[in-house]
C-alpha cells in the first residue's frame, strides 16, 4: 500500500519505448500514452521512501 492509504494494484501496459532511462507506456482505457520515469535514475530514491513503502 502507497502512503496515504492508497491500494495499488497490478495492471497491464502496453511498452511503445525503452530507448531510454524513461520508459514510454499506454495505459489500458487511455488514448495517449505517458512516460515513467526510472527513480533510481533520477536519484529520487529519498523522495520515494517518504512516499510510498518500497520493498
Amino acid at each position: 500500500m502507497a502512503a496515504g492509504g492508497h491500494l495499488m494494484e497490478d495492471d497491464r501496459v502496453k511498452v511503445l519505448s525503452r530507448q531510454s532511462n524513461a520508459a514510454v507506456v499506454r495505459m489500458p482505457g487511455r488514448s495517449f500514452p505517458g512516460v515513467v520515469l526510472q527513480g533510481d535514475s533520477l536519484r529520487i530514491h529519498g523522495w520515494c521512501s517518504k512516499h510510498f513503502e518500497l520493498a
